[in-house]
């Protein structure tokens, strides 16, 4: 457990550094906003994926025959989103042709330090929520009052029908 988040630290630092490199080049306000955008969204999704997962885990650990793949999907699929978007414009709005190769190195820099971002993010919460016993999402907190409803009507119905006996 600690390991994953003393791992998840050092790219997440690593990660960071990459996008103050990175951010520091940068000479257009849409650039500015879309790395920003980019930063937030690796980490804001490793985070969410690494609490889906746990709930997974611990939904499977009880016997919840529910998963949230879909959920997961949806969560890559935001972030491969914006990390497309960003490497797009930060091809398209290079300022000269002359730096063709610089740039792509340089953009290939966004790619390398958001999916470091996401891999450091996705660790430190997965060490964090290892040891939790209760659901994070509202996937899981919602998987779980429907159990718990469940048992309760049918704890109802078997007592009803325990009361009814006895006219029998």
């Amino acid at each position: 457990m600690k390991g994953k988040i003393i791992l998840g630290i050092i790219i997440l630092i690593i990660g960071i550094m990459l996008f103050i490199l990175d951010f520091l080049r940068l000479e257009s306000i849409l650039l500015y906003i879309l790395s920003l955008s980019a930063f937030l969204s690796s980490i804001l999704s490793g985070r969410k994926i690494a609490s889906y997962l746990h709930d997974s885990s611990l939904a499977k650990e009880r016997g919840f025959r529910a998963s949230p793949a879909s959920l997961i999907y949806l969560w890559l699929f935001f972030w491969l989103f914006f990390i497309l978007l960003y490497t797009v414009a930060t091809f398209l709005l290079s300022e000269a042709i002359k730096f063709f190769i610089s740039t792509m190195k340089a953009d290939y820099l966004g790619l390398i330090y958001t999916t470091l971002l996401f891999l450091g993010s996705f660790l430190i919460f997965k060490g964090r929520y290892q040891g939790r016993r209760e659901f994070l999402t509202l996937w899981g907190k919602t998987l779980e009052r429907s159990h718990r409803m469940g048992k309760d009507l049918v704890g109802g119905a078997m007592e009803k029908a325990k009361s009814f006996e006895k006219y029998l």
